[in-house]
């Protein structure tokens, strides 16, 4: 491996593990390890910019990067209007941190070799947060990362599935969606790998659908069903292995289906029409965010402001968080920056297509990102908040760096 990769390889396992390691806390920010090793990184990069005075960066970078400069200085303007700005302060800290953590992807994932070594560090890192979920489940101990780790608070979070697994994630929902933006990468191995890769990565996306499963985390679910039919008729793979694939998709289909996917389903439309339980709470809550939205003009509250912003006459069984991505966006960021990322999120996605569809050795891998980035539009509706999901900022600074790597390489 290069020096890029084992550092790209460092980053991810940090974001992982990081609670192995110290934790400072000095005002409202975090002094961990992993936020040293990207500040030293970046001082390194400025370093070698200052010497050689030039930044390998093909110029469709430049909007990107352009865009999170301006939401760092979107949070700045907003403490005009927002209240609590402490909040702000750490929004504009934390915002600044994955601004980082992209830019240095970017850096880091300069060829495609390093594109391949950052497949198998991802792989590497995923078998292991697997196996951990798996050992979570049948030991029933929970790390000190997970909010199941002290079994006194399992009442004051109203929690029915006591099975729930969280690997080092503090919620289920959070390492559920972790799983969903990995298993496309397995999928992949389990078509292009040879016999013994396959029933490895074979066992390990079973693995992954059984966690989510126990986790009963049916957005994300749904996010991993709709991977594999894009991964079906999109994606060349061999006849034999496509009618086995299909096959086990479809049982495993009608075992959702016959297990009370129906009954969910009239569950909620009776908990939404009637006034009651989980679903009625998030719709209460989407609903918030919408009001929000206008009652800010169109500007957004400020990160962290959803559960100050709440409608008093909406019930939310005190849950102060949006559940949905989406919401979270257009309620504390505004409509502004709610386009910007959409676009940005869909320039992602049709250039990732476009990549795979020249037959680079990378495409596989491209593939994989954009299935990633597809399941992820249903299964970031699952956790509670998502600005501060470390993973999600590693997609985009992923897929960025494999645009900027195809462009830079046509270019010479």
């Amino acid at each position: 491996m290069t020096r890029n990769s084992i550092a790209f390889f460092l980053i991810l396992f940090l974001i992982l593990f990081d609670f192995l390691f110290f934790n400072i806390d000095i005002i409202f920010i975090n002094i961990t390890l992993l936020r040293l090793f990207l500040f030293g990184l970046l001082f390194i990069y400025l370093l070698s910019f200052l010497n050689r005075n030039r930044f390998l960066m093909n110029k469709r970078m430049k909007p990107p990067l352009y865009f999170l400069t301006f939401w760092i200085i979107y949070l700045f303007i907003s403490l005009a209007w927002t209240e609590n700005h402490s909040n702000i302060h750490k929004g504009i800290y934390y915002l600044v941190l994955y601004s980082i953590l992209v830019f240095l992807i970017i850096k880091l994932i300069n060829s495609e070799k390093n594109i391949i070594n950052a497949n198998q560090s991802i792989l590497l890192l995923s078998y292991l947060i697997i196996g951990i979920g798996i050992f979570e489940y049948l030991s029933g101990y929970h790390l000190s990362t997970s909010r199941y780790s002290d079994p006194r608070t399992y009442n004051s979070f109203n929690v029915d599935n006591i099975n729930a697994v969280t690997a080092t994630f503090y919620n289920e929902n959070n390492y559920s969606l972790f799983l969903s933006i990995c298993a496309p990468f397995i999928m992949i191995q389990i078509i292009k790998g040879n016999l013994i890769t396959k029933l490895v990565n074979l066992l390990m996306l079973s693995s992954i659908f059984f966690l989510v499963i126990i986790n009963d985390a049916k957005l994300v679910l749904a996010g991993l069903i709709l991977q594999t039919i894009i991964l079906l008729i999109f994606f060349k793979i061999p006849r034999l292995i496509k009618l086995t694939y299909t096959f086990v998709f479809f049982v495993l289909t009608l075992y959702i289906v016959n297990t009370g996917f129906l009954d969910e389903y009239n569950k909620a439309y009776d908990e939404i029409v009637n006034g009651y339980g989980s679903n009625y709470v998030r719709l209460n809550l989407y609903k918030s965010g919408f009001y929000m939205l206008l009652e800010s003009n169109f500007l957004g509250v400020g990160p962290k402001n959803f559960g100050l912003n709440l409608h008093p006459e909406l019930y939310t069984a005190e849950i102060v968080n949006p559940h949905n991505w989406w919401i979270e966006l257009l309620a504390e960021y505004g409509v502004i920056i709610f386009i910007g990322f959409l676009a940005l999120y869909i320039w992602i996605l049709i250039q990732l297509y476009k990549i795979y569809r020249q037959k680079r050795i990378t495409s596989d891998i491209t593939f994989a990102l954009f299935l990633s980035f597809c399941g992820f539009v249903i299964a970031s509706v699952a956790p509670s908040s998502l600005f501060d999901f470390w993973p999600m900022w590693v997609i985009i600074g992923l897929a960025l760096a494999i645009i900027n790597v195809h462009y830079l390489k046509k270019e010479i």
